[in-house]
């Protein structure tokens, strides 16, 4: 910067002055930018007639040990110990409050945990429309699946897509709809194509979700499974199922945590240990609540659902929500089909989700004798179309299907 105005800018976009160790070095640099800001030459002379508080032969020797086209490389390197003592003083605070009773151990972690994401997280700046057209074409091009991941149900992949990273999902509707049967079994599907998957489930225990992914994926009754009255011709296939399950190296289940930070403090620690992880589903946001001082559930749920989004982007992940609706569905005549106004609590669950998935089985209401009638409406679709799809619904399977390809089995 002292001999090459045009480095100026590179620098700028990417280092603080705090970026810089010595406090000589950070000096020089705040001068450099205060003389560059108003147009003044940033020559060696300059800066120490601007300066006054810094050796002329210090800056002068920063001048003479310019290597040339070295820019990126220097401003790598001091990024990158700017980091490193961020994260140290990080560690050394936290041990230092270690020994205080009153220290919230929860909170502490979790702090770490974003302090390190936000250090790891890649500074790209402003980039040219050009050098951005090329990276979209790449990824058009190669149709990454770790930038877009289908969830398994081919109708509603074709209209929506998929999942892409940094979106925030809902799955939504009212009472024995099967809104988490819908997504355990999206969980599954997309943990057997391949994907990192972590289900979250705060009403439900780790057991009772084995037992479902059993059921599911056998078309064995959930109630047979969990009592353990199968007959001969359903143990075999309930072990096979087992097995299947077993193998799925990046399946992650999670439960019996209710508190918001608790939850997002063990995604991050998941993300960190498992960088290719791209969805976590969490079942069900009525029941999570954001702990520390009282607030009113409205303001809770506005809470969540903006920050389950800024989790998406900040962990480059999908974050899929299991929402209620009201009960205002109950109360309209005729036509029970629920529509965005019917989450519950908060208007930030309509605005935040990227996608809104909502489920409706007219038998439930006597409108159709067919109970495998489920229809899932894409009431929102942040990137592409809405419509309603029509699945399979297996009630003593917790399973979906296709509605007109469903053989009653998850294939072997």
């Amino acid at each position: 910067m002292l001999t090459e105005p045009n480095t100026i800018p590179i620098v700028k976009a990417t280092l603080d002055v705090d970026d810089f160790y010595h406090p000589d070095h950070r000096r020089v640099y705040r001068g450099i930018l205060d003389l560059h800001a108003v147009d003044m030459e940033t020559s060696p002379l300059q800066v120490y007639d601007y300066l006054q508080t810094v050796q002329f032969d210090f800056i002068a020797d920063l001048a003479d040990k310019v290597v040339p086209g070295s820019i990126d490389y220097a401003v790598k390197k001091v990024k990158d110990y700017a980091r490193r003592r961020a994260a140290q003083k990080a560690l050394m605070d936290a041990v230092e409050e270690l020994p205080d009773s009153r220290t919230d151990l929860q909170a502490q972690f979790e702090g770490l945990t974003q302090a390190f994401h936000g250090l790891l997280k890649d500074e790209q700046g402003m980039l040219p429309v050009k050098e951005q057209m090329v990276k979209t074409l790449k990824k058009i091009e190669s149709q990454e699946t770790e930038l877009f991941m289908k969830i398994g149900y081919p109708s509603i992949d074709h209209m929506i897509g998929g999942m892409a990273l940094g979106e925030s999902w809902l799955i939504a509707g009212r009472s024995s709809m099967g809104k988490s049967a819908l997504a355990l079994n999206c969980a599954f599907a997309m943990a057997r194509a391949g994907y990192g998957v972590a289900y979250v489930s705060v009403e439900g225990t780790n057991h009772s979700q084995m037992c479902r992914l059993l059921s599911m994926y056998t078309n064995v009754p959930l109630r047979l499974i969990r009592t353990g009255k199968m007959n001969d011709h359903e143990v075999p296939k309930v072990a096979h199922a087992a097995g299947v399950v077993s193998n799925l190296e990046c399946f992650y289940i999670s439960d019996n945590e209710s508190r918001w930070d608790k939850i997002k403090a063990n995604i991050q620690t998941r993300k960190i240990k498992e960088p290719k992880m791209g969805v976590v589903f969490i079942d069900h946001i009525g029941l999570i609540t954001v702990g520390g001082r009282y607030r009113p559930r409205q303001e809770e749920v506005s809470f969540i659902s903006a920050d389950a989004k800024r989790l998406a982007v900040s962990a480059n992940m999908c974050v899929v929500m299991v929402c209620q609706l009201n009960r205002e569905v109950e109360k309209r005549k005729g036509n029970h089909r629920p529509v965005l106004s019917d989450l519950r609590e908060s208007g930030s669950l309509e605005q935040d989700a990227d996608v809104v998935l909502m489920l409706y089985r007219p038998s439930y209401y006597g409108e159709s004798k067919d109970k495998t009638l489920a229809e899932i409406g894409i009431v929102k679709n942040r990137e592409g179309m809405t419509g309603t799809v029509e699945m399979h619904f297996t009630g003593e399977c917790v399973r979906f299907g296709e509605r007109e390809k469903d053989t009653g089995e998850f294939p072997k």
